[in-house]
């Protein structure tokens, strides 16, 4: 336990340490942005330093003892250095949260609550099948000591590595199963964390903000029985990095001054680090190259070529970075298997690529234009699955009628940009929207999406945040 504590506050105080370098560089940051990027930075180290000391074959407590020591000397000099930055921050400025009134606080409290029964229900036994594998294949991994590439499955391990700590602690000196769940909590936060901090720069109001990021870990169904803390896998984290390369992309293209890494570096972590952990799931592949096209587009059409140059700039960091954290995997796979993607086999169109596992007619786009499965797939996706019980179905209408809503705003705004009437059209307003509308179209087309109907996180709640933006929107 102290092992495990001694780690998880030496990556926080690096993260810390890290962020008082930063807060000079971008100007209209909030407490939640900062909050993000804390928590970003700390996930971030406690997956990639097991993951490197893994390819040095040097994981054991000893090894996480020295890093635990030299990080915490780093985070402590750093704050050191820099504690003027952090005073003056200011970091309710922006966000209109500067006092902390009633109502504001009770919401706080309820997010609070909501975090307490799911995590102490997640304690007990693994009942998920997936993620007893997954557990299995980072308990071998750790007793063998070999390279993460050698663990049980060919899919990007990245994630699995931020769990071997916990597991660690656990091989060595028995301590609880709850370690495991603390850190499956940590990408929840974030989550809470991202949804309003996307809110609050659309402009939604504050107190809609902070119910809308409460409501998004809140629903029993969403976290619990889709994909919940007894899904020890990547499910939350991918969502969670989804959601910071959307407000990496929102902070970009917001800023008016030209890119460098000195100007802009809380952004360019956002998307990097966010797109490293959206990578532990393969439709990361398709989704993030189609972000970063809408981010530049946006920035084209609303700024003119030279921001459009600087977010393509900073993509080309982000994607950099994020290849070097999680992205070689796909590249082991490729130098291995002769596919990226392996063990799915990808066969469409002019594309082959060699797999084991061939999921054509899994999907549930492909579900739904099947005359055998098109009823049922209907009905899930209406909310009949989504939603338990017909009190429920209105609701579940509600949602498909939000998202349709959300797709056509996204298709009729560049409709106006050609046509040279752009006066009035909200840019950071129409980007999400069409990230949201671009991930729900992935979403629909994944392989093996029509196996488990759980709720999108990545694009569930940006439809939320776009139709409340539009809803609260000021003449």
């Amino acid at each position: 336990m102290l092992l495990f504590f001694l780690f998880e506050t030496a990556t926080l105080l690096f993260a810390a340490g890290t962020l008082s370098f930063l807060v000079h560089t971008v100007e209209k940051l909030t407490a939640f942005d900062f909050a993000v990027c804390i928590l970003l930075i700390k996930l971030t180290l406690a997956s990639a330093i097991p993951m490197t000391l893994g390819f040095f074959r040097q994981l054991d407590t000893r090894a996480i003892v020295v890093s635990s020591i030299i990080l915490s000397a780093m985070g402590a000099w750093a704050l050191g250095q820099n504690s003027a930055s952090l005073v003056q921050a200011q970091l309710f400025l922006h966000a209109s949260y500067a006092a902390l009134d009633p109502l504001t606080g009770i919401i706080i409290l309820l997010t609070l609550s909501s975090l307490a029964p799911l995590f102490i229900s997640n304690i007990g036994r693994v009942n998920e099948w997936d993620t007893a594998f997954s557990i299995k294949y980072a308990i071998d991994w750790l007793k063998k000591k070999t390279t993460p590439y050698t663990m049980d499955f060919e899919y990007s391990s990245y994630w699995e590595c931020r769990l071997s700590v916990p597991l660690l602690c656990q091989r060595e000196f028995g301590d609880s199963r709850a370690l495991l769940v603390f850190a499956q909590l940590e990408p929840l936060v974030l989550f809470w964390f991202a949804t309003v901090s996307i809110a609050t720069h659309l402009g939604i109001p504050p107190y809609l903000s902070l119910l809308l990021g409460w409501h998004s870990i809140a629903i029993q169904n969403f976290w619990g029985e889709a994909c919940g803390l007894t899904n020890i896998k990547n499910d939350i984290i991918y969502n969670s990095g989804i959601l910071t390369v959307v407000l990496g992309a929102l902070l970009l293209f917001q800023e008016q001054n030209q890119i460098s890494l000195s100007n802009q570096a809380v952004p360019v972590i956002f998307i990097s680090l966010g797109a490293a952990f959206a990578l532990t799931k393969y439709s990361a592949i398709a989704l993030l190259p189609a972000m970063a096209v809408l981010s530049i587009f946006a920035a084209y059409l609303s700024q003119g070529y030279d921001k459009a140059a600087t977010v393509i700039m900073a993509f080309g960091y982000a994607a950099a970075a994020a290849c070097l954290l999680s992205g070689h995997f796909y590249l082991k796979n490729w130098i291995k298997f002769g596919s990226p993607l392996y063990p799915v086999r990808i066969t469409t169109g002019v594309v082959n690529l060699p797999g084991i596992y061939d999921l054509r007619g899994t999907s549930i786009l492909e579900t739904a234009l099947n005359r055998d499965t098109r009823n049922k797939t209907i009905r899930h996706l209406i909310g009949k699955h989504e939603f338990k019980g017909p009190m429920m179905f209105p609701l579940g209408i509600a949602w498909i009628g939000t998202i349709v809503l959300t797709a056509m705003y996204a298709s009729l705004v560049p409709a106006f940009a050609l046509a040279g009437d752009i006066s009035h059209i909200n840019w950071s307003t129409w980007l999400v929207a069409a990230i949201s509308t671009v991930s729900f179209l992935a979403y629909l087309g994944s392989f093996g999406s029509s196996s488990s109907w759980g709720n999108p996180g990545d694009l569930f709640h940006m439809n939320r945040l776009h139709f409340n933006k539009v809803c609260h929107s000021q003449p």
